[in-house]
């Protein structure tokens, strides 16, 4: 029942005042050095994306990039479903080796994917 209590007070919101004003501003440099950032990611994804078999990098562009399912995809390329599922499965494990490769984390290249990939959904 105690550790209840307290989980109960450790998951309580603490409301803000309303006479405090929270304002983040970031300086010209940070804005840059973010820009920058991105750009070289989204270069290294687009080197690792062209990196990829031909297959796999076309299974991965129709189900991320143009949004079809497997099933769609399998219909059109006339490859079975699992096949398809297979090639995109490979081809993004094969993106984080190659990312990981070049100086992305573990953690931070699958972070990175997995935004790239939901906004294109």
């Amino acid at each position: 029942m105690a550790i209840n209590h307290l989980k109960n007070k450790h998951n309580q919101n603490v409301p803000l005042a309303e006479d405090m004003d929270v304002d983040v501003v970031f300086s010209h440099e940070e804005i840059l050095v973010k820009k920058e950032h991105n750009l070289q990611m989204s270069h290294m994804l687009t080197t690792a994306l062209n990196d990829l078999p031909k297959r796999q990098r076309e299974m991965i562009f129709l189900k991320y990039f143009d949004g079809w399912k497997y099933e769609e995809i399998a219909q059109v390329t006339g490859i079975n479903y699992q096949s398809v599922v297979n090639h995109v499965h490979r081809g993004i494990l094969q993106l984080r080796t190659n990312m990981v490769d070049n100086r992305f984390s573990r953690a931070g290249c699958m972070a990175f994917l997995f935004i790239i990939f939901t906004k294109l959904i």
